[in-house]
Formats: C-alpha cells, sequence, structure tokens
C-alpha cells in the first residue's frame, strides 16, 4: 500500500543505473507495471457507486422478491448510466468488471423473479439483457 513511495523508488533507480541495460530494463517492467496497479486502483474507486447499487439490490430482493423485475430493470437503466459515465475506458479490465456484476446482479433478479409464480416472460427478458451486457 505504498505505491508513491514505490513509483518514486522505481524512477530513482531508473535514474541511477540508466546506463546498466539489464537494471534498465527490469525497472522500466517494474515501472510498467506500478502504473497499471495505480490505474487499477483509480478505477475500482470509478466502479464503487455500480458496485453499491448492485448491493442494494440484492438486498432489496432477498427482502422482497416481488420486487426482483424493478430491481433488475433499475440496474439495467441506472447501472449503464453509471458505467457510461465513469472516468475508465471501455475496454479497461475494470470496465469489464463492472459489466459483469451488472449481468450477475440482473440475473440474481431474474432468478428470484422467476421464482415467483408464473412469471417466466419477464425473467427471460431479464437474463437476455443481462447476457449482452456481459462480458464473459
Amino acid at each position: 500500500d505504498m505505491l508513491t513511495q514505490s513509483q518514486r523508488l522505481t524512477s530513482l533507480t531508473r535514474e541511477s543505473f540508466a546506463e546498466g541495460p539489464e537494471v534498465s530494463e527490469r525497472v522500466g517492467e517494474d515501472a510498467d507495471a506500478l502504473a497499471r496497479i495505480r490505474q487499477r486502483r483509480n478505477e475500482a474507486s470509478a466502479i464503487e457507486p455500480i458496485k453499491k447499487l448492485v448491493e442494494r439490490a440484492m438486498k432489496t430482493i432477498e427482502r422482497s422478491p416481488a420486487m426482483a423485475g424493478a430491481d433488475g430493470e433499475r440496474l439495467l437503466n441506472e447501472g449503464r448510466s453509471l458505467l457510461k459515465a465513469a472516468p475508465i475506458a471501455p475496454n479497461s479490465p475494470t470496465y469489464r468488471e463492472a459489466q459483469n456484476l451488472l449481468a450477475k446482479g440482473v440475473m440474481h433478479c431474474a432468478i428470484a423473479l422467476g421464482n415467483q409464480p408464473s412469471n417466466w416472460t419477464p425473467c427471460i427478458s431479464l437474463l437476455q439483457r443481462a447476457l449482452e451486457l456481459a462480458s464473459d
């Protein structure tokens, strides 16, 4: 959890050993890895609202399964808006993680809805839209 300090040490090491090709290459790899870690941490905070949205929906359907259809629709609508507004690239692993999180939440809503008597049509619709959202 000392990312800033690690990046500073890597930078200093790179400057100090700039003429040694093996050390320079290895330090460059370390710098790239640290940059990816920083980006991943920044992006993780950007999808926190999506995580909270899914958590709230899960709690709601646990208490009241009859609300599963409405919660599934809310996850699709609000979740997509939150995802679109998140400052992360659509090809980012974090973006795909958020898509899958939303799809999984919608799937849980569809299952809860399908467990209600005679609610298969809206259940299937939710599952199809969750599948479109999922990246894996």
